[in-house]
């Protein structure tokens, strides 16, 4: 699935997506309170390494609004020229990550977590690389799985 962003900020610019699948493709959840099947939408920051949070699991055949209010830090212009040691953070413009292409305090953790265990064991966790290589998406029913690679070219292969 090709990511859905939109060119606004306004009710105008709203994403809607719709998703035509048999009852069977869902998978059920039992332990999640999830009797009659669900699919899950994932929220996240292009720029920020992909987590399953914040989630939401929608019920099929319901319809379900999501709103998302973005909460943005800004820094006090008196404060950006203060030294590194009184700030105790990084500007944006102060740090360049090796793994990732934009600084984010996100971004800046999970980089230090992939160092620490490479420095430790000399090996890094699959999921440490999904940022920068692809995502697997596992179908159900045809058990296809498609690799979007980071320039969105698709292919599937089956299992």
């Amino acid at each position: 699935m090709i990511p859905s962003r939109t060119s606004g900020v306004s009710y105008n610019h709203r994403v809607r997506l719709m998703l035509h699948a048999l009852e069977d493709d869902f998978l059920s959840c039992a332990y999640l309170g999830v009797k009659g099947g669900s699919f899950l939408i994932t929220f996240s920051n292009p720029a920020e390494y992909c987590t399953v949070s914040p989630r939401v699991y929608v019920i099929p055949d319901t319809y379900t609004k999501i709103q998302i209010t973005p909460f943005v830090k800004k820094i006090n212009s008196d404060l950006m020229w203060r030294s590194l040691e009184i700030r105790q953070c990084y500007l944006h413009n102060e740090r360049k990550l090796s793994i990732f292409q934009q600084y984010t305090e996100l971004n800046c953790n999970h980089e230090c977590e992939i160092n620490k265990t490479i420095s430790m064991c000399g090996c890094i966790m699959i999921e440490a690389t999904c940022n920068n290589c692809f995502i697997l998406i596992y179908t159900l029913k045809s058990v296809g799985i498609y690799l979007i690679t980071r320039n969105l070219n698709f292919e599937q292969t089956l299992v």
